[in-house]
């Protein structure tokens, strides 16, 4: 199957032009002939086509977002495999990535940052209630639209319970700059590691820089365990240094210990900075995002001209009968009504597949639907897991003696994530930014 435009996918999805392209994925823009929308499709190279590490990778990301859904989120309609080609398409969203607003040192007014971070700390309170751990939160990952909708992009390294790591004991995956200490050290990863990185971001855009630099990707991730953080300029609210400050505390604890408490407590600092700017609450029981303009429910491409967005005619051919294909065996985990597991847990029974596509929807269940789990084996699994942290914490404190033990243990860590070919990899393309595997 050769990728390019005009290319139907499952006889629905029409590739329309490429947006960005980067070592291991490209980002097309398509044509999604069946709700009459324009969705981004996310694609494996196909030099890659048929492994099944990076297909599995992919996979990850679709399963890890399926149940995802919130205004501030990059949504996942849809995912397909074929001739060992893997493709998940996604809503477009038309903005700039927050990475551009904060190029050249640029220093954010309070106005313009604390809504973007608000908006972030809800998406980030909305994956962590579902289990799902980001990773990799940094500006590159961060779509604002012109009306100031930010939205959290990427989950290709994020983590979720009941799902096989993708990554080996101590490897470190993400941004060196934007890396809790705890993941620079290859302890596994949580929200709380989220809440440092947003802290970083939030740090930028106050001070014009981040806090913790170096020549190399391992002096950067040594400087996030060792070194303090430099104190915010003089000009920035209390309220807010002190939460930011907190945000970065070396140990996770100490931390606020959710997403939702960041997000209220910048709230508070919004109310009194800029009492005229109101961010509002997401509805409860919304199942689509929030949308800039007089949209209706299915056109979920924020921030896009008015219009149902036509295809010229040479790409918008009459549609044809599709011919139903087999099911491919290694997307049985999309398959409608039945979540069944890539590995790991208890896995549901198959369901049969689609009569008409060839691609496993992703299904959104609810939580009540899920079988209550067997708590014994998790109490013990637990108990144990306390006694070998435990046992590790005695024996990092009798390291951190000799300084550099440290520097040798996070040189080791942070060049197993750098030799990793999964790193994710920002891509700017005429204004775009674009998530990659």
């Amino acid at each position: 199957m050769k990728v390019e435009s005009g290319l139907l996918l499952n006889g629905r999805y029409r590739l329309v032009s490429q947006l960005a392209m980067g070592g291991m994925g490209e980002i097309w823009r398509a044509w999604d002939q069946e709700e009459q929308r324009v969705v981004a499709i996310k694609m494996l190279k196909e030099e890659l086509a048929g492994q099944e590490s990076f297909l599995a990778r992919l996979r990850a990301e679709a399963q890890n977002t399926r149940q995802l859904t919130h205004p501030n989120l990059a949504m996942v309609y849809d995912y397909g495999e074929k001739d060992g080609l893997g493709w998940m398409v996604m809503e477009l969203v038309d903005g700039r990535p927050l990475s551009q607003l904060l190029k050249g040192g640029s220093v954010l007014s309070i106005e313009t940052l604390l809504p973007i971070l608000i908006q972030i700390s809800r998406a980030l309170s909305a994956a962590h209630l579902q289990g799902v751990v980001h990773r990799d939160v940094k500006p590159g990952n961060i779509l604002v639209s012109a009306s100031g909708v930010a939205k959290l992009t990427d989950f290709g390294i994020s983590v979720a319970p009941q799902r096989i790591p993708l990554t080996a004991v101590g490897m470190v995956m993400g941004t060196a700059q934007y890396l809790p200490p705890e993941q620079a050290m290859g302890d596994p990863a949580t929200p709380l590691g989220d809440i440092y990185a947003l802290g970083i971001i939030a740090y930028e855009g106050l001070a014009g820089h981040r806090p913790f630099t170096g020549p190399t990707q391992i002096d950067i991730a040594l400087a996030h365990v060792k070194d303090p953080v430099p104190p915010l300029p003089e000009t920035v609210p209390p309220a807010m240094s002190t939460l930011v400050m907190q945000m970065l505390e070396k140990t996770p604890e100490k931390r606020p210990s959710s997403a939702i408490e960041v997000s209220k407590r910048l709230e508070e600092v919004l109310a009194e900075v800029a009492p005229h700017i109101h961010i509002a609450p997401v509805p409860q029981g919304r199942t689509t995002p929030a949308l800039a303009g007089p949209y209706s429910a299915n056109q979920a491409t924020a921030a896009l001209p008015l219009g149902r967005h036509p295809l010229p005619p040479t790409l918008k051919p009459e549609p044809l009968p599709v011919p139903a294909p087999a099911p491919h065996p290694s997307t049985q985990a999309f398959q409608r009504g039945t979540a069944s597991e890539t590995g790991g847990g208890t896995k549901d029974a198959p369901a049969p597949p689609p009569k008409d596509s060839d691609v496993k929807h992703v299904n959104r269940r609810s939580a009540s639907h899920r079988k209550k789990p067997n708590l014994i084996p998790q109490i013990v699994l637990g108990i144990i897991t306390a006694l070998i942290i435990a046992g590790l914490i005695l024996g990092l404190v009798l390291s951190l003696r000799n300084s550099a033990s440290v520097s040798t243990l996070v040189s080791d860590a942070v060049v197993a994530g750098v030799n990793n070919p999964f790193l994710t990899d920002t891509i700017e393309f005429e204004g775009w930014s674009q998530w990659l595997i």
